[in-house]
């Protein structure tokens, strides 16, 4: 499967659940596994995590402490660049000398050089495409709602895989929902959903919000 094709619309099918109360929590498994977000990159790491999440400078400073990015540590998030097929994971401050060692601008970071992410000079063009993402500890509870309200790209097994283990309580909480912009009851909205997530063929365009918010639609 290659991401970049199935991303440009040609396999995604397009899910939107309205909920009756908060599921965030029932996927932080999958997004500690990664799941792609579609967004402008060719863009430095803070304005992409402006972007996805919605967030401020504030934010990103006092509660994003660890960025790895395909796998190094980033120090200067205005400097360096998420680009087509990155892989990027954010983390709240972790404990011990570990911890301390891989946060941005870290007294200790001359421990990790080898890691750290040193960017390129070569110019990179702003263009829409997906890149895979990760979200672990306090930064699940903080940001993970934010990011499921703008919308995730997951492969069909992961959702199945999901939806197999939390399907009763899912049933409980599911208004209604759009499949492919189209309206379905709670009734029947199982069924359709499951014809796709059950074709590993597809990628699934998830987005979730929960009834009685400010500023939702649901």
């Amino acid at each position: 499967m290659n991401i970049q094709e199935d991303c440009a619309e040609k396999r995604i099918i397009k899910i939107k659940l309205c909920t009756k109360k908060d599921i965030t929590p029932l996927f932080f498994i999958v997004l500690q596994e990664g799941v792609f977000v579609k967004t402008q990159v060719g863009q430095s790491v803070r304005t992409v995590l402006k972007d996805i999440f919605n967030i401020n400078d504030e934010l990103i400073e006092k509660r994003i402490s660890t960025i790895l990015l395909d796998g190094k540590v980033v120090d200067d998030i205005d400097s360096v660049i998420i680009k087509e097929n990155s892989s990027l994971s954010i983390s709240g401050a972790m404990p011990g000398l570990a911890g301390a060692t891989m946060r941005r601008h870290s007294k200790y970071e001359t421990f990790r050089t080898a890691i750290t992410y040193i960017e390129k000079k070569d110019p990179y063009p702003v263009k829409t495409c997906c890149f895979a993402i990760k979200i672990f500890n306090i930064l699940l509870v903080e940001l993970a709602k934010k990011l499921l309200k703008q919308g995730i790209i997951l492969h069909a097994y992961q959702l199945r895989q999901l939806f197999s283990e939390k399907k009763d309580r899912l049933k409980d909480y599911i208004n209604y929902a759009y499949i492919n912009e189209t309206k379905v009851k709670p009734s029947d909205s199982w069924g359709f959903m499951e014809k796709y997530i059950n074709d590993d063929r597809y990628l699934i365009y998830l987005n979730i919000k929960t009834s009685g918010e400010e500023e939702d639609d649901c």
